[in-house]
């Protein structure tokens, strides 16, 4: 494939899948419909991502 092929694929997965990846915002509102159980959640997935990235 063409270098530029590539470079529009790459951006469009960017776009689409690392806005809403780098923000948390998919995972704050998927645990925070558990309530307080949620947000325990989201403080163990917060602490493991920070010792294992």
């Amino acid at each position: 494939m063409s270098k530029r092929i590539w470079s529009i694929a790459l951006a469009y997965v960017g776009v689409m899948i690392g806005a809403g990846v780098s923000s948390g915002q998919d995972l704050l509102q998927y645990f925070v419909s558990f309530g307080a159980w949620g947000l325990i959640g989201v403080m163990v997935l917060g602490i493991l991502h920070v010792g294992y990235c």
